[in-house]
């Protein structure tokens, strides 16, 4: 009976011994809300880092697209540092495209329920070494909050 135990003892230890740091991933990047003020955007930015080690930034790049349609896109220069496995959020203030504004106002207006967007984006550290990621979802009008979205 001692026997079996044992070797399931060994073989469990020997399979947590495998694990790995997560290194030079990109974070994940989301939208965890966006307003609209005139022709300026306000773009709550998200990103999480899933590396094991923090992750130092000085700059980033981006293109967001609604619907198809270019919204908004710019260059922030900001020293950032994300912790390893944390979360941060950016505000960007960025003037809107108009094709993209037009599609926001269907949004707001109640046109549309909902409409897709796309988002790709350039990470730049300090070395101006760069990294990519993209990310998609979808955009809804925050309820009860005119000119602002999730």
């Amino acid at each position: 009976m001692r026997s079996p135990l044992i070797t399931l003892a060994v073989c469990l230890l020997a399979a947590c011994g495998n694990i790995r740091d997560v290194t030079g991933e990109p974070p994940l990047a989301g939208i965890d809300g966006l307003a609209r003020q005139g022709d300026e955007l306000v773009i709550e930015l998200a990103l999480r880092n899933v590396n094991d080690m923090h992750m130092q930034l000085s700059a980033i790049e981006f293109e967001l697209d609604l619907d198809a349609q270019p919204l908004a896109a710019g260059r922030e220069d900001l020293p950032l540092r994300i912790s390893a496995r944390g979360r941060e959020v950016i505000r960007l203030r960025v003037n809107g495209h108009q094709a993209g504004l037009n599609r926001l106002e269907a949004l707001a207006s109640g046109e549309r329920a909902s409409l897709p967007w796309s988002l790709e984006l350039t990470l730049i550290n300090q070395e101006d070494r760069f990294n990519r990621a993209s990310a998609q979802g979808w955009l809804h009008p925050a309820p009860g909050q005119p000119d602002r979205f999730r």
